[in-house]
């Protein structure tokens, strides 16, 4: 009678981390699957310009290819950011000190600048 016990327990034990091992690569699959329904809305090379309004640029635009000449100065073209990455940029410049903060005051001193 123990060893029909000792085999229902370790078949018990498998079949338990079968259905756990399962259950993971279903989170993981689903995992996956949200983040790639994520990015399918950028195309490739698609930056958005996060600094302060310049003449000839506005902030928050969106442009493909090569940073425009208006904005291609030190730390500027640093707030040319692709659009999958906008978000944790944003946080970023949002911290006193970060080096996102530290170019964004440059870009509100070029349009300081330009307006001369």
């Amino acid at each position: 009678m123990a060893r029909t016990k000792k085999v229902d327990t370790e078949t018990t034990v498998q079949e338990t981390v079968s259905e756990e091992i399962t259950e993971v690569s279903a989170v993981e699959n689903s995992n996956e699957a949200a983040e790639s329904q994520d990015k399918p809305e950028q195309k490739d090379g698609q930056k958005i310009y996060i600094g302060v309004s310049v003449p000839g640029m506005k902030s928050g635009t969106v442009f493909t290819g090569k940073i425009p000449k208006v904005i291609d100065v030190d730390f500027v073209r640093e707030l040319c950011v692709p659009i999958n990455k906008l978000s944790e940029t944003l946080k970023k410049k949002a911290v006193t000190g970060s080096r996102v903060a530290y170019c964004y005051q440059q870009s509100a001193k070029l349009a300081q600048q330009l307006k001369k």
